[in-house]
């Protein structure tokens, strides 16, 4: 830009790329215009690494917390971001089920002769990089709630994240402390889902709709109503209610969902469940009894040996 137009092509390239990250996105020069990116973007193509759902189903068509977090505005989501995926794994540190996975391609043949090389270059960048340090732990959202429920050919879905302690973006400097409530609802059969893990369309409810949120020992509920749904923002038809409540919620927190004309007759109520202390100590009483199980079956299983050999020297003896 300096040698055709001089300071004034620098000047007015640099004005555009600002005002192309106001107007569009802050990382629009990043993720269409930068030539690494676009060099990237044909390796990636060819990468033996690649960044897959385990299991689809376990996801649904109500979550999109790794589409949010993308920086690069890709889609995790669907299993497949593209070659533009540069494998920053936001994605991966939001996934409550932790169902974001990377898996070995076919080219992976390819990089075998060269992987000496790599494990060298990673050992040296390993040590010349600084250390990272992070100030505050961040850790993974948390599910609170999910729940279905089916009232006639109307079919609800609900969850409740907890994003206390957590930041989508990795740059961010505070996290926030919030609730996201999100609700689904839909009629007519379900199908079968593809081998994506996709289902088959149904009809969605379209609005309108009113939440109530009764905290416990609360006298009034707070009401959120929606004119039409709200989410994913990455599609141009959006099927979620979607809310973010920016106070914690406890045990034994309701949300009501009130009668829907033509869709539910009877209002439907969700509880939060209790944070899983009663769950803990399920499980650790279950360790113990299988540890206990154990114990016992390996000493009957040396009384034995020790007795069957006891056996085989007493008839040595005698013969």
């Amino acid at each position: 830009m300096w040698l055709l137009g001089g300071g004034g092509a620098v000047l007015a390239v640099l004005l555009g790329l600002l005002a192309a990250g106001v107007i569009i996105e802050p990382t629009s020069y990043c993720a269409a215009l930068c030539p690494t990116g676009a060099a990237l973007s044909l390796l990636g193509r060819a990468r033996p690494v690649q960044l897959t759902i385990a299991e689809p189903l376990a996801c649904g068509r109500r979550c999109q917390l790794c589409d949010e977090a993308c920086w690069l505005h890709l889609d995790p989501a669907s299993g497949d971001p593209g070659p533009d995926c540069d494998l920053c794994m936001r994605c991966v540190s939001v996934c409550p089920r932790s169902n974001l996975r990377f898996k070995v391609g076919k080219t992976a043949d390819a990089v075998w002769p060269i992987l000496p090389l790599l494990v060298v270059a990673w050992g040296l960048s390993a040590l010349l990089a600084p250390p990272v340090t992070a100030e505050t732990p961040m850790r993974k959202p948390r599910l609170l709630l999910e729940r279905e429920h089916t009232q006639g050919a109307v079919t609800l879905a609900i969850s409740m994240v907890d994003f206390s302690g957590v930041a989508l973006d990795a740059d961010a400097q505070a996290s926030p402390d919030s609730v996201e409530l999100s609700l689904f609802l839909a009629r007519g059969a379900r199908g079968k889902a593809d081998e994506r893990g996709v289902l088959p369309r149904r009809e969605v409810y379209a609005g309108p709709l009113t939440l109530r949120l009764q905290r416990t020992g609360g006298s009034e509920a707070e009401v959120f109503s929606f004119d039409a749904p709200t989410s994913p923002i990455s599609t141009p038809e959006r099927t979620i209610y979607r809310r973010r409540l920016h106070r914690p919620l406890a045990a034994g927190d309701a949300v009501i969902l009130d009668p829907i004309r033509g869709w539910l007759e009877q209002s439907v109520t969700w509880m939060v469940p209790p944070t899983g202390s009663a769950v803990s100590s399920i499980a650790g009483l279950s360790f113990f009894g299988a540890a206990l199980l154990t114990f016992i079956g390996v000493l009957s299983l040396t009384f034995a040996v020790v007795a069957n050999w006891r056996d085989d020297c007493k008839v040595v003896r005698s013969k």
